[in-house]
């Protein structure tokens, strides 16, 4: 079985939800922790709906959040932030720029799962874009999260993306200590006579 990604595995939230709640919602969370456990099995099946188990995955946990309070509030709250945080790496788009795939050396190459032994180490990262629309510059920025708290933000240089084309940037940079997942977010400009590229083939 496919691992779930680090940072929708919010099984560590809904653990302390439990701990903190009177046993009221427990059949709720473990309905939860059976969805997520479902994502993880569509993802290796193509054409099945993977957005549609996170759909159902968020709701619950809005439900649970309105009727709980405290700390179990927080919990769910954080849980489904990470959801949200996840959901938006995925989509990537920002003006028809898109990020398709991503891979690390010292991390698990293609997961946004951060290793112990990647703590405090230099980590390439290969982003893989894909330009839809019109020329435009592109800056790839990483940003490393505990919880759904994000920690820092490396930003990489900027590149020229040409209209239709796919390019694979590198981005080198320490692995924060405390860090337990990243995402990719990319942002984008009009079309620009020139800039820096740390793009790798």
């Amino acid at each position: 079985m496919a691992t779930v990604p680090r940072i929708i595995d919010i099984r560590d939230n809904l653990e302390r939800a439990r701990e903190e709640s009177d046993g009221d919602i427990d059949d709720e969370l473990d309905a939860v922790e059976e969805q997520i456990a479902e994502y993880t099995e569509r993802t290796e099946t193509e054409g099945t709906d993977e957005e549609g188990v996170l759909d159902t995955v968020d709701n619950r946990l809005l439900k649970l959040e309105t009727r709980a309070d405290g700390a179990v509030e927080e919990q769910l709250h954080a849980a489904r932030n990470r959801i949200h945080l996840f959901r938006n790496a995925r989509s990537g788009a920002v003006d028809g720029v898109s990020v398709i795939d991503v891979e690390t050396r010292v991390a698990d190459a293609g997961t946004d799962r951060i290793e112990d032994d990647a703590a405090g180490e230099e980590v390439e990262f290969w982003v893989v874009l894909a330009n839809d629309g019109e020329e435009r510059s592109v800056t790839v920025e990483i940003p490393f999260y505990r919880d759904d708290e994000e920690i820092t933000r490396v930003r990489g240089e900027s590149i020229r993306l040409g209209a239709n084309e796919q390019e694979t940037v590198t981005l080198i940079t320490e692995v924060p200590q405390e860090a337990e997942y990243y995402t990719v977010d990319i942002a984008t400009s009009g079309s620009a006579d020139a800039s820096s590229s740390v793009t790798e083939r």
